[in-house]
């Protein structure tokens, strides 16, 4: 039996003599693992194909343990990523954070459509990339993902008492998984201060029109939102990213 599936390869690892097995991010099946044979041979045709930062057409077979790759074209192509360190960096960070966050066989079309937007933008960056990357976006976009799978940060009321907010003394703890009041901080708690205006912009990212927050933020860092994403992270993963320190 044989068929066809778009998808973005996030990970690949050698497999026996000459294989290659590759984690790929589907539009249909979610994350799944397809085996491409031969493609460590020097005269492999399908190896150049298979790329990493493009949307590939996938025509495969069925395997026992592992659907087999028989051909790949080329869709959409994010290739100007891997002519600048910068880009390539933050390319590979969105495919980490996809691995790393999603199981097998789960698909999501949002989180589908949020890495080929984000590749998109990497992408267009300019070789000058001081010029097109802020570094507001990597953390936005990690935002939304989060997002999407249910972990984004509870903003409503203080996370531990579930009591009211003043604006005016606010505290984001990751372990709590939200935003805490000044009394649950002082009673104990690693905490990030955080203004008014910082939740405010937390609710644009979780809302409808959160690509807009990305032009806003242009010209305008958020400290302590640079400092959250990295720890939320890291305390939802229980580990570091790989990717974090080079972006």
């Amino acid at each position: 039996m044989t068929y066809s599936t778009s998808g973005l390869i996030l990970r690949a690892r050698p497999y026996g003599e000459s294989d290659r097995l590759f984690t790929v991010f589907t539009r249909e099946q979610g994350k799944t693992t397809f085996l491409a044979r031969g493609v460590r041979k020097a005269k492999s045709k399908l190896s150049r194909k298979l790329a990493f930062f493009a949307e590939l057409d996938f025509f495969l077979a069925k395997g026992r343990r592992w659907d087999i790759v028989a051909g790949v074209e080329t869709g959409s192509n994010y290739s100007g990523i891997l002519e600048g360190f910068g880009r390539m960096s933050a390319g590979f960070y969105f495919l980490e954070l996809v691995d790393r966050f999603l199981g097998e066989h789960v698909a999501d079309p949002r989180v589908y459509e949020w890495i080929l937007f984000g590749l998109g933008e990497i992408g267009s960056w300019e070789k000058n990339e001081k010029k097109n990357h802020h570094p507001m976006f990597i953390p936005i976009m990690t935002l939304r993902l989060l997002a999407y799978l249910g972990y984004y940060p509870h903003l409503e009321d203080c996370a531990r008492c579930h009591g009211r907010l003043d604006l005016s003394a606010l505290f984001m703890s990751y372990l709590d998984g939200g935003v805490l009041c000044r009394d649950c901080q002082q009673r104990g708690g690693e905490g990030i201060k955080i203004s008014g205006d910082d939740i405010l912009f937390l609710e644009s990212i979780k809302s409808e029109l959160w690509q807009d927050s990305i032009e806003e933020s242009k010209n305008k860092r958020r400290p302590s939102l640079l400092e959250l994403v990295p720890s939320f992270l890291r305390f939802r993963l229980e580990q570091e990213m790989k990717t974090q320190k080079f972006i």
